[in-house]
């Protein structure tokens, strides 16, 4: 049971770390219009929270429950399991948010990356 509630604020840590990136990226989109048509500013906000959020949820328990058992050794696991997510979010992104293809890697790729900064940071191993 130990591990399931450290996955649980492991997932509300994701969650809260890709709103805070994607809140900002959306931000910093509209303005300086890094997509075309500053299309992430059309998503209405309550979209983009929901979208954010379940992105993590369907991708987190299989790098924290699955892929840990197939994988080995730990680099290997934990290379394949940020590439797993990456991508993805990446196509969830895209179809949720009407992205082009590399629209949807750019913002996916960003979020990802703030999370396992942030994570490095505040959980150090």
């Amino acid at each position: 049971m130990h591990y399931e509630i450290i996955f649980l604020k492991g997932l509300l840590f994701t969650i809260v770390a890709e709103l805070g990136a994607g809140i900002l990226f959306r931000i910093l989109e509209t303005k300086l219009g890094f997509f075309r048509k500053k299309v992430l500013g059309g998503v209405k906000w309550w979209k983009f929270v929901v979208v954010i959020a379940m992105a993590s949820v369907m991708t987190l328990p299989y790098v924290w429950f699955v892929l840990p058992y197939i994988l080995a050794p730990k680099i290997v696991f934990q290379v394949v399991a940020e590439l797993f997510a990456w991508l993805m979010e990446a196509v969830f992104y895209a179809f949720c948010f009407k992205l082009k293809t590399r629209e949807a890697i750019v913002f996916s790729f960003v979020l990802n990356l703030v999370s396992v900064v942030l994570g490095l940071l505040f959980f150090k191993p």
